[in-house]
């Protein structure tokens, strides 16, 4: 059997890796801040219905399905001095960049009529979606093969989301602050230059970004033109990989569990803005608060995520980070629903005031993001787990086709969790046009907010209870490795 291995590279140094994860970075900017502001944006300050906004968000997903498994496929093959991921990771990450700052930036032609300004994001997200997978998809493989231990794996996903939560607090929590302040009665959200200026500032950091990691990270990028093809090449070979995946137990149970929590987390994300605006009518220095005190949790969750991982080991580790969410969630529920705490709840100790209901607030959203840390970074970690199983097992190397279906399983999870924030923000008797929403709507976005936070990572937490791997095993499979392909 012809085999696929890497020659042999010195462990990653922690300087090593924080080049890699910049990024991360890259890609939190991008994403995060679609997330949380596109629905905003296209409902608010441009006068889309919330429908058809979640609706063109979502159309993409489509599209994803073929080109995330086709991206790995296209990877792992690829024959390059330069490597298998590093020229796709600067073409696809740049193209990433300029296409992003489109989603921002509608001509006026578009703007005339809801039907052309719904066709123009679902073209535009097609287009920078597909950037999108040009990048990830070879930037996450590049991360199974900088680290190849079960620890260490750990540790590099860790770093990694902690820079894309900085990166998150730095663009997107800070936003609130240097772009979207509210002028007198005027919500900063409401004004679409506003969102042209984050696009502009979002789009250069990216290209910084992508440039230093690419240049960072260079020497992994090991010459792969002696690399042996495999037998099965062509569509017919990228259609077998892909049905392979899918029918493998170990990389089904962590699909369905990413599918449902990050469906509940990318829920929370947009009806979190709305509830910040509307139900806890935060001035411009709380959003910051409160959105940058979410990323310093996550941030803290997933520096702790590796050591909790070396102590409980990855499936523990990451149904404790569930745990996290759904017990913020329940507390929060409990706080201002079940006790309805009025939010502007202060405690006066001399002449200073103590908003209760915002720290409140705050706890309990740094617990769900904090807990968000800590299982993410594991789930990657799993599948890079998972990979090496299929190498141990048949002497092929597939990160890239691993990493691109983990990429396509967040993808669908976030356009269906966009999709149904569009219909719940619709259902619940949102309306854009209003300056103020009636308060039967105001705490119907806080009830779904928490329902969302409980209900989607419960269920992923159920899924997970059968993964069954863990270090004992995987250290077992080496040795069977060793013993099967001597030559690796």
């Amino acid at each position: 059997m012809t085999t696929q291995t890497l020659p042999e590279t010195k462990r990653p140094t922690t300087w090593n890796i924080i080049g890699y994860s910049l990024g991360e970075g890259a890609g939190s900017l991008v994403m995060n801040s679609i997330n949380g502001f596109a629905l905003l944006f296209y409902t608010d300050a441009l006068g889309l219905p919330a429908k058809m906004a979640g609706l063109a968000l979502s159309l993409a997903v489509f599209w994803d399905a073929i080109t995330d498994p086709a991206m790995g496929y296209i990877s792992d093959n690829s024959r390059s001095r330069f490597g298998r991921r590093h020229s796709f990771m600067l073409l696809g990450g740049i193209a990433m960049a300029v296409s992003y700052y489109f989603i921002w930036a509608v001509p006026d032609g578009f703007r005339s009529s809801q039907e052309h300004l719904f066709w123009y994001l679902v073209i535009m997200n097609i287009i920078m979606r597909t950037a999108v997978t040009v990048f990830v998809v070879p930037y996450v493989a590049l991360g199974f093969e900088v680290c190849t231990d079960y620890q260490d794996r750990s540790k590099l996903q860790g770093i990694k989301f902690t820079v894309g939560m900085l990166a998150n607090f730095a663009g997107p929590a800070l936003a609130w602050k240097f772009f979207f302040a509210d002028v007198g009665e005027t919500k900063g959200t409401s004004i679409a230059s506003n969102f042209n200026d984050m696009a502009v500032a979002f789009t250069i950091a990216v290209i910084l970004l992508i440039l230093a990691t690419t240049w960072l990270t260079r020497q992994f990028a090991i010459d792969s033109r002696s690399f042996t093809p495999p037998k099965s090449h062509g569509f017919g070979g990228f259609f077998k990989e892909v049905f392979s995946i899918l029918s493998e137990k170990l990389p089904a149970i962590i699909f369905s569990a990413v599918t449902t929590y990050i469906v509940g987390v990318v829920l929370v994300g947009s009806i979190q803005m709305y509830v910040y605006v509307h139900f806890m009518q935060l001035t411009s220095d709380q959003k910051v608060f409160v959105h940058g005190m979410g990323m310093v949790s996550g941030g803290i969750g997933a520096l702790v995520a590796p050591a909790i991982a070396k102590r409980l080991d990855k499936k523990a580790t990451a149904i404790v980070g569930i745990g996290c969410g759904i017990l913020s969630n329940i507390l929060m529920w409990l706080v201002f629903i079940t006790f309805d705490l009025p939010v502007d709840t202060a405690l006066s100790i001399g002449s200073a005031s103590i908003p209760v209901a915002v720290i409140c607030f705050v706890l309990c959203q740094g617990m769900f993001w904090g807990g968000n840390a800590i299982l993410q970074p594991i789930t990657y970690s799993m599948i890079a787990d998972v990979s090496q199983i299929r190498q141990h097992r048949t002497g092929e190397l597939r990160d890239g086709s691993y990493s691109a279906m983990l990429s396509l399983i967040y993808k669908v999870a976030i356009a269906v969790g966009i999709l149904i924030s569009g219909y719940v923000i619709s259902g619940i008797g949102y309306e854009a046009e209003l300056e103020q929403q009636t308060s039967l709507v105001v705490d119907r976005l806080m009830q779904a907010l928490c329902i969302s936070g409980i209900v989607f990572p419960l269920i992923a937490g159920l899924v997970l209870v059968y993964y069954p791997v863990n270090k004992a095993r995987m250290e077992a499979l080496e040795v069977e490795s060793e013993l099967k392909f001597p030559n690796n």
